[in-house]
């Protein structure tokens, strides 16, 4: 069985849950690196009545990394009134868990443990 990526395992989430979602991550052939929107964005979602919501998304192991190097990102993502979250994907004792941490208004981090 092919594995599936923590990003496609996010977009088939987001989309069941019925936000439109671009992927703004791609493979740079020349730099022969995934390059992310500001640096740390692999998609951007909508969905009518909501703010816009940037997901970046990373395995369980990355999270702090990934919090870390899109804090100043984040930080100015939410000041227009948009969401910023953070998913990781990984094993945990309880099979098919994902963390997630959002970045609120207030510049704060709030951690979210969700069943996938």
């Amino acid at each position: 069985m092919a594995r599936i990526s923590p990003t496609q395992k996010a977009l088939k989430e987001l989309r069941a849950a019925g936000w439109t979602v671009g992927i703004v991550e791609h493979w740079n052939p020349f730099a022969k690196i995934r390059q992310d929107l500001y640096g740390c964005i692999d998609l951007v979602c909508m969905l009518k009545g909501c703010p816009l919501l940037a997901v970046q998304v990373t395995s369980r192991s990355n999270l702090t990394a990934r919090m870390t190097k899109s804090r100043a990102v984040a930080e100015m993502w939410v000041s227009t009134g948009a969401n910023f979250q953070v998913w990781g994907y990984g094993t945990t004792k309880t099979k098919g868990r994902k963390r997630v941490v959002r970045m609120d208004l207030s510049g704060e981090w709030i951690e979210i443990e969700e069943a996938s």
